[in-house]
């Protein structure tokens, strides 16, 4: 069976966007205002959480459309996606604060307010929501609770009115010195990541709204400064006049971060926050959060008889204790959808695959190596279709059977991130069962010993991509399915090496006849060395006392709970998301759908492409974006932008007769006397806060956190 194309990542994926539909239907409870469920203080964490602000142009042109939404609307939205997304990881593991730019009519005269604006704009800059009470005792950071609240206090502020501008390098000098102030007011923060993600709509003007000017002016001054002198970098989400201008591009490159993320759909703005989001977790020191995760190696018994029933006749298709065995592990379910107290195990460990089998030749393999969201590598590795090769037309006919090794990471599909290799026990002969494999068990567990014993020291090596430490915890769980061809010296000699290096290995045995007591009391050996004496054999005559027995072994592990994994079957294409979204027609206060509707948005076309544009100017996909701008920064590039399909919608004139820099105007168009966008989508009253609804309740499509 064909398996998807998988990426494994410590971040979170677009793919919880397929479901924002959904939201409008109705029969969830209201999101009410208490922190996010899961969230942990950061005290309780292995990391310290990154300082995140978000900062939002406040220009009057946010007030046009973006699609079939407001520019403001869907600004605020996706805002709420990176927070609510995937069971509300954004708001659980960042610390974030709110800041808007406009502009300053009277740079030299400070408290100046503009005109029309209610909002509270003071000199063209305001941080609505800080970090910090800088008046509270010990001036502790705000965490889960601020982070849930903040898109309700977007979703309280009023939309641009007419004659504000863009003094976007007002808003980047706001966020840098807020930056300084909690340096000096946290001196024991030096290795915290600090972050600014700017969502600007159009072109920088100076601090009256000058337009590209004066030089001085320029914001990327500024975001050089934050990340030159400071770390901090900027990401910029280009969208409207601002998308594909090279101003927007060498903002970014300013702020070390490559490239604008450009957007020109409101599906494209939403998803940008989660790219931003996945290139921040990637940038935390040292990824903090592996260093504690538990590793378990599963070691498989890859002996001949794995493929044959108890009467001595070939297993078929899903009846054979290698089938049941793939089932368990990497089937749907398995051990990875498995829940602790902190989530699926699938979010919390590392889990790699091992198989033993014969000694002449030596048939032991480490088919998976320890990492995240394994799921797929392990169901791929096990099933036999995939190493079903040349010679081999079907991999359940009688024997002989020829089976070939093949690295799903070398072909696509599947296209593994990593070597991931097939493997299946021998079927030679011309008998009724298969034979060829033995049962080695010393060679597999000896196996395992060398691999973790390199597996630290890569791991414990500076700039590790994915850490360990002294106490990272590791065990293997060793699954059988009848007695070993190896002495028992050889066996026990193995384990208690093993223990000794300060890794348990659990001893489940798995076939109809594993109740035997000639079997028995081997296992019961086998887990007294394996454990300094301390374990009995998990015995399973069946697949469900195998599922049983494995999560007898992974449920009492410790987990850092402020740490988990996104893990996806795959890559989410917005193109997929279903065109028309259904409309709502009014929202309760608490944000609860009271009603729906659907409109027809034929004009608007949903397919969204993703560019990836690196250092070296390099796409995977063929789409032109502005500027080749190169970041000479040491850091890693934000390399994904955004570049969704035209759309057609009609624009309408803004609410004001004033154009500004930042304005644009659309022939055809009117407006009332009152400042009605009359050719314009009818607006949500509040669409961040159905989103969010969604975001923070709904279920991935598999995997997450």
């Amino acid at each position: 069976m064909p398996t998807p194309r998988v990426t494994r990542r410590l971040a979170l994926q677009v793919g919880a966007l397929a479901g924002i539909s959904l939201v409008f239907v109705g029969g969830r409870d209201p999101v009410r205002a208490a922190p996010p469920d899961g969230c942990q203080p950061e005290t309780s964490c292995g990391y310290r959480k990154p300082l995140l602000l978000f900062l939002v142009d406040y220009s009057s042109s946010m007030s046009y459309p973006l699609g079939r939404f407001y520019r403001w609307d869907s600004t605020r939205t996706a805002i709420s996606v990176f927070l609510g997304n995937s069971d509300n990881f954004g708001a659980t593991h960042f610390i974030v604060g709110l800041a808007r730019f406009g502009h300053d009519p009277s740079p030299d005269t400070p408290g100046t307010t503009l005109p029309g604006d209610t909002s509270g704009l003071v000199d063209g800059v305001k941080l609505d929501v800080p970090f910090y009470d800088p008046d509270a005792p010990g001036k502790p950071y705000n965490e889960c609770g601020q982070s849930f609240d903040l898109p309700s206090v977007l979703s309280d502020l009023p939309t641009p009115p007419p004659g504000i501008k863009s003094w976007t390098r007002g808003g980047l000098d706001l966020a840098a010195a807020t930056f300084a102030q909690a340096a000096l007011d946290h001196p024991n923060d030096s290795d915290r990541l600090t972050a600014v993600v700017l969502y600007t709509d159009g072109p920088w003007t100076g601090p009256t709204g000058t337009s590209l000017a004066p030089p001085s002016a320029d914001p990327a001054l500024t975001a050089a400064e934050l990340f030159d002198d400071h770390g901090i970098p900027t990401y910029v989400v280009a969208f409207a006049e601002a998308e594909n201008a090279p101003f927007a591009d060498q903002l970014a490159a300013a702020g070390g971060t490559g490239a604008a993320l450009h957007v020109s759909h409101y599906l494209g703005l939403w998803a940008s926050g989660l790219q931003v989001r996945d290139d921040l977790w990637a940038r935390l020191p040292s990824l903090a959060c592996t260093v504690h995760v538990p590793r378990t190696m599963l070691l498989v018994d890859a002996s001949s008889s794995m493929l044959n029933l108890p009467d001595e006749t070939r297993a078929s298709w899903g009846e054979g204790g290698w089938d049941q065995v793939r089932d368990a592990l990497a089937g749907d379910p398995s051990i990875f959808d498995q829940q602790t107290p902190q989530g699926e195990v699938q979010n919390l460990d590392f889990f790699g695959l091992a198989v033993f089998g014969d000694d002449t030749p030596a048939e032991e393999t480490i088919l998976v190596q320890y990492g995240a969201c394994n799921q797929p590598n392990l169901a791929w590795a096990l099933d036999p279709f995939n190493a079903c090769g040349p010679g081999c037309d079907d991999p359940y006919a009688a024997p002989p059977v020829p089976w070939t090794v093949v690295d799903g990471s070398q072909i696509d599909p599947p296209g593994f991130d990593d070597p991931t290799f097939s493997h299946m026990p021998r079927c030679d002969g011309n008998f009724p069962f298969c034979v060829g494999s033995g049962s080695y068990t010393h060679r597999g567990i000896e196996l395992v010993h060398d691999n973790i014993t390199a597996y630290r020291a890569a791991c414990m090596a500076p700039d590790a991509p994915e850490p360990c430490a002294a106490d990272t915890p590791f065990q293997t769980i060793l699954i059988t399915d009848g007695l070993t061809d190896s002495t028992d010296a050889q066996v026990q000699l193995a384990l208690q090496a093993l223990h000794d290096d300060g890794v348990t290995t659990h001893i489940v045995g798995f076939a109809p006849n594993i109740d035997a007591p000639a079997i028995t009391a081997q296992l019961t050996s086998m887990a007294a060395w394996g454990s300094g004496g301390a374990l009995q054999p998990h015995i399973a005559t069946s697949q469900f006392l195998l599922e049983s027995a494995l999560a007898e072994i992974l449920e009492p592990q410790v987990h850092d709970p402020c740490c988990s994994f996104n893990c996806a079957p795959a890559e989410f294409n917005l193109a997929e998301e279903p065109d028309p979204l259904p409309w709502p027609d009014s929202y309760s206060s608490t944000g609860e759908t009271t009603a729906t509707s659907s409109t027809d948005d034929s004009s608007t076309t949903n397919a969204l492409t993703t560019t990836t544009t690196t250092a070296t100017n390099t796409t995977t996909t063929t789409t032109d974006t502005s500027g080749s701008n190169t970041s000479t920064s040491t850091a890693a590039p934000l390399t994904t932008s955004m570049d969704p399909a035209p759309t057609s919608d009609p624009l309408p004139t803004p609410g004001s007769s004033e154009a500004s820099s930042d304005e644009a105007t659309t022939a055809g168009q009117t407006a009332d006397p009152g400042g009605c966008t009359c050719n314009a989508p009818a607006r949500p009253r509040d669409l961040a806060a159905p989103l969010l609804l969604l975001l923070a309740l709904r279920r991935r499509p598999r995997h997450g956190t």
